[in-house]
């Protein structure tokens, strides 16, 4: 197994040999980020190897998780990861594509890191990356159905294309209550947006920016305190 293959967090490890994606400061993101007002059910949509699942399984503790995934691979690795997680029994699996799955109850907090390019390298990275297989679209249109009134849906967006996300969401009477530029450094572009979108419209708006590294490279005392709990 190389180096790579294995990323060790504090609580729980992933496997992620053969990975179409690795871990990556999206994914961690967003685990770290995604909240309710309620949290009692989750749904990670296209949960890979079960990342974004494994930290919102830290977070909250009395939560049942739903992670569906339709990739082999990937679906296999994230079974193996939950399987030696320290919360196996509040995680359930399945490998199934989101417009297949119909489950019978609806969720507190939905989270996706969806793909949206399809010119990575690599025919797994590539797939995983495909929005072919996965159009936002089809995730508002999903969580127009199976959110609670009260909850939550987050999303990690490319910032280029955020008249995208928004016309999706207005389409299925999501509204944006959280907003949340990411920025490597405080001189950076803006190319990531992480999302929070809510069937009410009157919830207020929240918008913020989250600068990761100071000028020597070092995580800002901001991002440091949202992964503390989570690396090494």
């Amino acid at each position: 197994m190389k180096p790579n293959d294995t990323f060790r967090f504090k609580r729980f490890v992933l496997n992620q040999s053969g990975a179409g994606l690795k871990v990556n400061t999206d994914g961690v993101l967003l685990g770290a980020l995604a909240d309710s007002d309620i949290v009692g059910s989750i749904l990670d949509i296209g949960t890979g190897t079960g990342l974004i699942a494994l930290m919102l399984a830290q977070r909250f503790s009395s939560a049942t998780i739903t992670a569906i995934e339709p990739d082999l691979t990937s679906y296999a690795l994230a079974k193996k990861n939950f399987r030696h997680s320290p919360w196996p029994g509040r995680i359930k699996l399945f490998r199934v594509t989101l417009q297949n799955f119909n489950p019978k109850n609806r969720f507190d907090l939905i989270v996706s890191n969806p793909p949206f390019s399809g010119k990575a390298q690599g025919q797994a990275r590539n797939r995983a990356r495909n929005p072919v297989f996965l159009p936002v679209e089809d995730i508002f249109r999903y969580a127009d159905v199976f959110l609670n009134p009260s909850g939550s849906l987050w999303l990690i967006w490319p910032s280029d294309k955020k008249n995208v996300l928004l016309d999706a969401a207005y389409r299925y009477e999501l509204f944006p209550s959280v907003q949340i530029d990411v920025r490597d450094n405080s001189q950076a572009t803006v190319r990531r947006q992480i999302w929070c979108f809510v069937p009410d419209h009157k919830r207020s708006f929240r918008h913020e920016c989250l600068v990761m590294f100071d000028r020597e490279g070092n995580f800002t005392k901001e991002f440091a305190s949202l992964v503390e709990n989570f690396y090494i």
